[in-house]
């Protein structure tokens, strides 16, 4: 469909009016300390689906599309900074890394554990609704430790964004190899592994290779590093192109190219903040115009038991034996569980079983929506108290 001039400026500037509100409302949440990242899906919420007044927004193919490259875009950055981390905090990088794999999986199981048999789903749908939720989320994570100031005195903060930046492409593959099931085809357990293992053997594959080629391009052209952020964006843009041609999991395939693009030094980091920033307002807004908020209302019942047993079951249950093994005490140990966020990435992989319409996709993605807001409303907003009280944070 061809829009008209007039068409066109409207849309131009409806998309600078929605620009403009978040641009308010980020200064609003610091001034009543509620999350950034709520608000803008709270706009989304507002301008879209909402009654007759508003415009319909039911495109769940291109606001994934966006999504993946919007997160691609937060994955590459915690790439590129990783290697800084696995030279300065060895110890930060191996209970990330066990938080974001062995975390990840338990949460995913045990979430499915409890919705199967109080919510009476089948084990696919369960197994499904675990993993869109078993990852938790880059952006809510660095979005609130930057918002409130936390720091912490034994690298809680760290351990908690390299999780958040490592564990969606675990999370993605599970979702996508029950999406594969649930629309038919036939498949073992074992082939199941298989295919989320190979998705990300693949997406490590060509991450690598993209790096490797541009930083072997840069080499040879002499190109400075004033022209890096051209660099970057062709390695990302590269990367997810690949990655989609290929049938690697996506996601790891930016966070592997970050990797090896770090190679080449940290200059010019200063690009990603605004960038990134950019990236995550167009995420929520538009994952907010996605929903129907009549589909929350009737399952926001369910959405609130699911809420509770991921904070204070599978959560605790997942981390506190993970976080004992590095010998983090009890306060430590739970700040770790309580700022498991969910964000956007959820509500993404909650998009599959739409577009794939499996069974239950309605209920799984108002479910999943009204989490996150569970999620960045209660744990998010009490995340500066829950760090004072445990005597986590240094200030």
């Amino acid at each position: 469909m061809s829009l008209t001039d007039a068409e066109f400026a409207i849309v131009l500037v409806g998309v600078g009016a929605l620009l403009t509100a978040a641009f308010i409302t980020t200064n609003l949440s610091r001034r009543v300390g509620l999350p950034s990242l709520l608000l803008y899906l709270g706009l989304g919420l507002i301008f879209g689906n909402g009654g007759a007044d508003d415009f319909l927004f039911d495109y769940p193919q291109a606001v994934k599309r966006c999504a993946e490259m919007a997160l691609g875009l937060i994955l590459f950055k915690g790439g590129y900074e990783f290697r800084h981390e696995l030279r300065s905090k060895p110890k930060v990088l191996s209970e990330g890394l066990t938080l974001a794999l062995l975390g990840t999986l338990t949460t995913a199981f045990l979430t499915a554990f409890f919705v199967r048999f109080a919510l009476h789903w089948t084990w696919l749908e369960s197994l499904l609704l675990g993993a869109v939720l078993s990852s938790t989320d880059a952006a809510a994570v660095f979005g609130v430790f930057a918002n409130q100031k936390i720091c912490s005195k034994k690298h809680e903060v760290e351990v908690l964004e390299l999780e958040s930046s490592t564990n969606d492409p675990l999370a993605f593959g599970l979702v996508a190899g029950l999406v594969t099931i649930m629309g038919g085809k036939a498949m073992s357990v074992g082939s199941f592994v298989g295919l989320v293992v190979k998705e990300l053997f693949l997406g490590i594959l060509v991450g690598t290779a993209v790096g490797l080629v541009m930083l072997g391009l840069t080499r040879l052209t002499g190109q400075k590093s004033e022209s890096a952020e051209i660099l970057w964006l062709a390695v990302l843009t590269s990367a997810l192109g690949f990655a989609e041609l290929t049938g690697a999991n996506p996601l790891i395939t930016a966070f592997i190219a970050g990797v090896v693009l770090s190679a080449k030094g940290r200059a010019g980091a200063g690009f990603w903040g605004p960038l990134v920033s950019l990236s995550e307002v167009i995420l929520f807004l538009l994952l907010g115009l996605q929903v129907f908020p009549e589909t929350l209302l009737s399952n926001a019942g369910q959405a609130i038991f699911v809420s509770l047993v991921l904070v204070f079951v599978a959560r605790p249950l997942a981390v506190l034996p993970i976080t004992s093994l590095f010998h983090r005490d009890a306060k430590r140990s739970v700040f770790i569980s309580w700022a498991g966020l969910r964000g956007a990435s959820p509500i993404v992989f909650g998009l599959m079983p739409l577009i794939a319409q499996t069974p239950r996709c309605q209920e799984i993605f108002a479910t999943v929506f009204c989490v996150v807001v569970f999620s960045v409303l209660i744990q998010g907003s009490s995340l500066g108290w829950a760090a004072n009280r445990l005597g986590i944070s240094e200030n």
